[in-house]
């Protein structure tokens, strides 16, 4: 999910108060990126225990036949289930923060990593390798960073036209 918000000088990624950029202009585009994850509510675990406990029931025939790997496998992939639940239940959500104002570009994402580039001679590509994928990098001479990797596909589609004319903005 993408939130859309106006500039402003004393959020911590604006910039400078030296630049000189006038304080009373706050036009641009800034779009915090967070990966949508939702978790799992009380019904739905309460499923997956259900479906445990017939993995187990299941696994009790072939026990009986003298298989006793198959229970200890059936355990074994519903413990793994559970700890993958509860380890993406407490891990923090991707997210990036792009912002475009007064001919610049900013990108940061999760794990702290900045780029700053002019907007004069950035431009966006969206690169399609298959219907599936899209790709969203911001070019320019000095570097080039992929932005919206948290998002999915329609949100990145969405994200083209307003990136695009932020960037003719910035250009002005």
């Amino acid at each position: 999910m993408y939130e859309i918000l106006c500039r402003s000088p004393e959020r911590p990624f604006a910039l400078s108060a030296s630049s000189d950029v006038p304080q009373g202009d706050h036009a641009g585009l800034v779009l915090h990126m967070r990966e949508n994850r939702s978790h799992f509510s009380e019904p739905a675990r309460q499923t997956f225990a259900v479906l445990g406990a017939m993995m187990m029931a299941l696994s009790i025939l072939p026990a009986l036949s003298g298989h006793w790997l198959v229970p200890a496998y059936c355990l074994m992939a519903m413990g793994a289930l559970v700890f993958a639940l509860e380890y993406h239940k407490r891990s923090k959500p991707a997210g990036e923060v792009l912002e475009i104002a007064h001919g610049t570009i900013r990108h940061r994402d999760a794990y702290g990593n900045a780029t700053h580039m002019p907007c004069r001679f950035a431009k966006l590509d969206a690169q399609a390798p298959t219907p599936s994928s899209l790709r969203l990098i911001l070019h320019s001479p000095k570097a080039s960073v992929e932005i919206g990797r948290c998002l999915g596909l329609e949100e990145r589609q969405a994200l083209i036209p307003l990136i695009a004319s932020a960037l003719s903005q910035g250009r002005r």
